[in-house]
Order: structure tokens, then C-alpha cells, then sequence
């Protein structure tokens, strides 16, 4: 197996250069972590089993915006959470992939430090990649749209991750790995070892690695005709990115790789980047592995959470928040067959407004909203109800992250009662509960 060697003069810059986005232990650190677990004795590699090329970009979310310095909750939370989550559960359609993304401040907000740069709303301090692995292995990671909302000034602390655990834990990884190898000299530097084997072989299995990379002005540049990564190594910072795929014939030989600037940066908020430019870029690169990831299938109640399928429908699923009566309650993630949709339930009935997304291959399929009064749906003259407190739509978007989402919602025209069968207006002024406690 073909192992490329490169010296560390760039790595011995660690925690100066990179501490303004991705923090990144020392050579020394990064050695004893990939020390205490073998690669291959893990996966069970074998270099005959390579392709020439593999890519599970059709289970990745639609690439979305950071804030602020947050690039560690994207690449481990909202990229490669959500794209193992898709390929556990056999999930492409883009409607679905949308409603079941992890929660990248989750992340962001339990492993962040608390100096003024970490807290305040700019959230200008980076994070390191372990630590966010670390988070995974411990507490498990929550879905984007059920209960806490969070922003990137957010901060939790040990208590609030025991209390949110019958959200998380079944999301949990049992370990991670680090393939990136550092072997002391004997004058007391490093070098670094890559092995682009590994990696592909990684991909060719569905792991999602997640990388810390060294990334300079050239990278924030990237369009669609412009989507392949020349680093120069001037002024350059540190960047947390997932790769999802490979290709032997692209440009040499090439990574995929999801960013996480938004849908209309790079190749559709995706880049290339090749080989051996990957391996001078790249200071650490991991995989999450489990077991037996049942638990990130498997329907499940807990406490006042709920994952499974609803006691009058069993076409329909939803996950979030219930209460002790065993109806729905709190914000959560319905999944239908036909469409699926984000929202909040009040003791059973859909109420608030709601985003739903109809499948594509619907004639005229509908994304936008609903607004809801207690299983009713409101038409537009009738949107100053005040049966019950609601929030307004700018503070659903806003508590969302509904913005740069990379599906274009009708903000202006929202579903009304002519635009549902009976059967399903039926069943919105049903109170939904659980198949079971």
C-alpha cells in the first residue's frame, strides 16, 4: 500500500493560523490519536475492493450557510450526521433529506469555549474537530427542526446535553477514527503520512470524512465554472469540509467535497479538490464508525420524544415532541408518503405555521407554508386569529434557519383548503397521537 510522506513545516503553524476558524491539535496530539486504533484493522481493508471511483452525493443534504466561525458543527453535524443518517435509512428525495438534517449549533454550542468571541452573535471562535467527534460518542446529535432552536451564540452546558439525551442519544456513534498518520523524527519533528487508499476505501464503504484542510482566498472564490481547489498555501486558514466521494479520471485523480458556504458557491456549494493537492492541504480527517447503526433507524419513545408512525395512520411518521397524554406536542418532523413537512403540534393538532414540501414528482408540487389553528387550516383573511399565541413566520424562518436552504419556498402564497383532498383536511382536525407509549 502506497504511503505519501510529507514534512510538517506547514503543520508546526497549528493553533496560530488555525485558531481563527478550525482549531487543530499539535503533531504530537494528532499521533497518539491515530496510534490508539488501527484503520484497517476497523474497516477490514483491502486495496483490491477499491473502485475507480464512488460518490453517495444523492444522500447529502442541499449545502447551506455557516455563521460565523461554526464550520465544525456543518461538516460533523449537518453534512456527515445527515448524509450517514440518508444512507442508513435509504433516504434521496430531496424534501425528505431537508426535514431530517442534523443540527449543526447543537454542535457548535456544546463544544465552543466561553471567551467573549465564542458567545457573542458573531460566534468568532473556532472549535475542534475531536472535540465535536468527542460530543458524538458521548451525547449522540440533534435534528435541526425539533426542540431546542438554537443559534451559534447559543451555549450548552453538561446538564442541558443530559436533558436533551431523549433526542439525541439514538444518534449517538459508538467511535471515530482518525486516518491521518504523524510519525516523530529524530530531530523532533513530524511528518506526515497520507494515504489516499485509505481514504477512497473509506468512501467506496459510505463513510463521510470529515477534514480539517488549510484553505487561503483563492478557496472563497469557487463558482460553477471554477469548482476544482488550487491551494497556494499563502495566508492560509484552517476549514472544516466532508468529503463524499472520489474520482480516479477527475482532473487525476480527485476528491468530492461538500462545503458548507451555501448552494451558490463552488459547484453547487460542493468543490474538487485532487489528490495530491489534498494531501498538502489536509492537517486531520476522520470517520465516525458504529456497530450497528439500528438506533439511526429504529422508531423510539422516550421521555416526552417520539420517533414512529402515527396510531390512525401508519403511513405516517413523525418525530418530536409528545406529552403524557401520548399526543403530539412541540415541534418535530412529519414524513408522508406524499410530502413532507416541518411544524409544531399543540396536545395533537397541527397549529402555527408550518413548511410543507410536497415529493417532486407531484403534478404541481407545493413548497411553502400553512398556518394552522389548532387542526384548522387558516385562509388569508383569517391569518389575525388569536385563538391561541403563534409565532409569526419571520420567527419560524428565523428559529429554523429557513434562509439559503437551497429550496426555493413560497413565501407569499400559502396553501390553502381548496389546495387539500377531504381526506386529508380530515385528518389535520384529527388529534394525532402515537402508535404507542
Amino acid at each position: 500500500m502506497k504511503k505519501v510522506l510529507f514534512f510538517s513545516s506547514l503543520l508546526i503553524l497549528t493553533t496560530s493560523v488555525f485558531a481563527q476558524n478550525l482549531k487543530t491539535s499539535s503533531p504530537l496530539e494528532l499521533s497518539k490519536m491515530k496510534n490508539e486504533s488501527s484503520f484497517e484493522e476497523s474497516l477490514g481493508f483491502s486495496s483490491e475492493e477499491i473502485p475507480s471511483s464512488h460518490s453517495f452525493e444523492q444522500f447529502c443534504p442541499a449545502p447551506r450557510t455557516q455563521t460565523g466561525q461554526s464550520c465544525v458543527g456543518w461538516a460533523v453535524a449537518y453534512s456527515a450526521a445527515s448524509a450517514t443518517h440518508n444512507l442508513i435509512n435509504g433516504i434521496t428525495r430531496r424534501n425528505e433529506k431537508f426535514v431530517n438534517v442534523f443540527d449543526p449549533y447543537f454542535v457548535y454550542s456544546s463544544i465552543k469555549s466561553n471567551d467573549l468571541k465564542c458567545i457573542g452573535s458573531d460566534c468568532g471562535c473556532g472549535t475542534f474537530l475531536w472535540e465535536a467527534l468527542d460530543l458524538l460518542v458521548t451525547y449522540g446529535v440533534k435534528k435541526l427542526y425539533v426542540t431546542p432552536t438554537l443559534e451559534c451564540s447559543s451555549t450548552l452546558d453538561r446538564s442541558n446535553l443530559r436533558d436533551l439525551t431523549s433526542r439525541t442519544s439514538n444518534y449517538a456513534v459508538d467511535k471515530y477514527l482518525q486516518l491521518i498518520d504523524y510519525q516523530k523524527l529524530s530531530d523532533d519533528k513530524f511528518k506526515k503520512i497520507v494515504d489516499i487508499d485509505d481514504l477512497k476505501y473509506a468512501l467506496s464503504i459510505n463513510l463521510p470524512i470529515i477534514s480539517g484542510i488549510g484553505v487561503g482566498e483563492e478557496f472563497g472564490k469557487l463558482g460553477s465554472d471554477n469548482s476544482l481547489y488550487r491551494p497556494s498555501f499563502s495566508s492560509e486558514n484552517g476549514h472544516a469540509v466532508t468529503i463524499v466521494g472520489y474520482d480516479d479520471n477527475k482532473y487525476g485523480g480527485s476528491f468530492r467535497i461538500m462545503n458548507s458556504y451555501g448552494p451558490d458557491w463552488g459547484d453547487g456549494g460542493f468543490f474538487w479538490m485532487t489528490y495530491s493537492d489534498y494531501e498538502a492541504a489536509v492537517v486531520e480527517a476522520y470517520v465516525m464508525l458504529s456497530e450497528d447503526w439500528g438506533s439511526w433507524s429504529d422508531d423510539f419513545y422516550k421521555e416526552s420524544y417520539y420517533k414512529g408512525v402515527f396510531s390512525s395512520d401508519k403511513e405516517k411518521h413523525w418525530e418530536g415532541g409528545i406529552n403524557s397524554e401520548n399526543t403530539f406536542h412541540g415541534s418535530g418532523i412529519l414524513v408522508t408518503g406524499d410530502y413532507t413537512a416541518i411544524g409544531k403540534y399543540n396536545a395533537g393538532f397541527n397549529h402555527g405555521w408550518w413548511v410543507f414540501l410536497d415529493n417532486d414528482d407531484a403534478t404541481d408540487p407545493f413548497y411553502g407554508w400553512i398556518l394552522f389553528d389548532n387542526g384548522e387550516i387558516l385562509e388569508a383573511e383569517e391569518f389575525g386569529f388569536s385563538s391561541q399565541e403563534t409565532e409569526t413566520k419571520e420567527s419560524v424562518i428565523q428559529g429554523y434557519h429557513l434562509d439559503n436552504i437551497g429550496i426555493q419556498l413560497d413565501k407569499d402564497n400559502n396553501a390553502s383548503r381548496d389546495d387539500f383532498t377531504n381526506e386529508v383536511l380530515k385528518s389535520f382536525s384529527k388529534k394525532s397521537s402515537s402508535k404507542s407509549k
